[in-house]
């Protein structure tokens, strides 16, 4: 290799040793360039690309894989990124250069899940086990594939091994453990999991929410408010902002309004229509209990559906709120008990509960309605919108 190529694979190693992606994508692109016939520069351009950009880049891992297409890695991380169909393609190509390869087995037993055959996706995930016992993909297949065929004791044990391996539950298998009964009175859906969720789902989430699902959380809340409030409140505080579609609501309220969410994505897009005085990516409760600010008012739209008990919620947000405060917020609604994550993917919560834990948080129902936030499963979701008052 001459010097100068040999200087940019240094600089681009200590980029990547650094976590600087921007510098090492622009590096291994200018290495790509000068060396196209070598397959490791495309590979290496794109992983760092992904880093960077939070997506994959399948052009630069499909001409990797084209210069080398008997490497494994290569498939693999092209795998990641692919289409659906083509996933299974390259599953089963990656099996056959690579049969014990373990990853690829775990994805295999996903396709199998899918296609409804749970016997073959079990066996193929305990394969993947074999080849990998620290692969948390591996062991949470073999638990959906039990749990599919309701050997529910089963089921329980491999989730729970699961999440001994994947404490973050990135992949969100622990609503599956709260369904069947073994989660105890952990939170289901842990920040990390929540976050990628929205992370992956920033670029379309408002036309997705909007036109698809008739999303109209924000504006429920914004008119149940104007009947409320009269005149600008001094600092507001928007809890689970998102993209920034309740924001669009609380800036003709505000003279100051700061906003809160995991998604670093979603807090991307929520920055750029330029409403927010500023925005925190952190755990909503956490962050609450942390903060030193006195708010007039604090909206956590479509917020408690990814929270299980919600007195730390409340406990939290009336300890930042101003005497009179008001929290507005919607809830999914379930007829008993206290709360359930049953056929949906989040958590719903009884009027009863709600009214309990904001009263002993020292809440006052000042307004209630009912209604639908949106459709789930082309269904309309049963929605609780409420104003609370600290008392």
């Amino acid at each position: 290799m001459d010097p100068a190529n040999q200087r940019l694979v240094d600089l681009a190693r200590q980029a990547t040793a650094d976590q600087d992606w921007t510098s090492a994508a622009r590096l291994f692109r200018e290495l790509a360039k000068a060396r196209p016939e070598t397959a490791s520069n495309w590979h290496n351009l794109a992983l760092a690309a992904t880093r960077r950009d939070g997506t994959a880049e399948v052009a630069d891992l499909r001409r990797a894989v084209l210069l080398a297409p008997g490497e494994p890695r290569y498939l693999n991380n092209l795998l990641v990124g692919a289409a659906e169909v083509a996933c299974v393609r390259l599953i089963a190509r990656l099996l056959v250069l690579a049969p014990t390869h373990a990853r690829a087995l775990a994805d295999r037993s996903f396709v199998l899940l899918r296609a409804g055959d749970y016997d073959r996706a079990f066996g193929t995930a305990r394969r993947a086990q074999v080849a990998d016992p620290s692969l948390a993909e591996g062991v949470a297949r073999a638990g959906q594939a039990k749990a599919r065929l309701t050997r529910v004791v089963l089921a329980k044990t491999l989730y729970r091994r699961y999440l001994m391996l994947d404490p973050t539950d990135s992949t969100g298998l622990g609503r599956d453990l709260a369904r069947i009964g073994g989660l105890g009175t952990t939170q289901a859906m842990t920040p990390a999991f929540v976050a990628g969720v929205f992370d992956g789902y920033a670029a379309g989430f408002d036309s997705h929410l909007i036109d698809t699902l008739g999303y109209i959380g924000p504006r429920v809340l914004g008119e149940m408010l104007d009947a409320l409030i009269t005149s600008p409140i001094e600092c507001v505080v928007d809890l689970g902002c998102g993209s920034g579609l309740s924001g669009l609501t609380l800036r003709l309220l505000a003279r100051q309004l700061i906003g809160v969410d995991l998604s670093a994505r979603m807090l991307e897009r929520a920055w750029q229509r330029g409403i927010y005085d500023a925005l925190h990516q952190a755990e909503i409760v956490s962050w609450l209990t942390l903060d030193q600010g006195c708010y007039g008012l604090a909206m956590a739209a479509d917020v408690t559906s990814y929270l299980r008990d919600l007195q730390p919620f409340f406990q939290a947000v009336v300890s930042v709120l101003e005497a009179g405060g008001r929290v507005a917020m919607t809830a999914h609604e379930q007829a008993e008990g206290d709360f359930a994550i049953v056929e949906g993917e989040t958590y719903s919560h009884s009027e009863a509960y709600l009214h309990r834990v904001a009263v002993a948080a020292g809440l006052a129902i000042e307004q209630q309605t009912r209604g639908a936030m949106r459709e789930e499963k082309k269904r309309p979701l049963p929605t609780l919108f409420l104003v609370l008052r600290k008392q």
